[in-house]
């Protein structure tokens, strides 16, 4: 079986330290209604490579929200950054009169 990170697309080989993620749907009305699954309905388990898992873990310790399977761990940390840059830009230029503090100021 041929695995691949569900975040960075690499292929996982044979014997690499990998990270399994168990993956869980809430049950349609119809599913409920048959009593076909308790609260939960599993779904096919994901992969995270070395390198993804350990970013993934250093996020979760952080108290990061990330998801899986769209885009990548590294594209959302550097879309984070970007956000970041562009909020301590304007937080940092909010206020600036040009002016020295007392003077020209009644």
């Amino acid at each position: 079986m041929i695995l691949v990170c569900c975040s960075c697309g690499e292929r996982i080989v044979v014997g690499e330290i990998a990270r399994k993620v168990l993956r869980f749907r809430h049950p349609t009305e119809f599913e409920e209604a048959r009593g076909l699954h308790g609260d939960e309905v599993p779904l096919a388990d994901w992969y995270l490579c070395e390198s993804c898992g350990d970013v993934a873990d250093s996020l979760a310790e952080l108290g990061f929200c990330y998801h899986l399977g769209g885009e990548s761990l590294k594209d959302q940390i550097a879309e984070y950054r970007k956000d970041e840059a562009r909020w301590k830009d304007q937080t940092h230029n909010a206020g600036v009169t040009g002016l020295a503090p007392g003077k020209g100021e009644k």
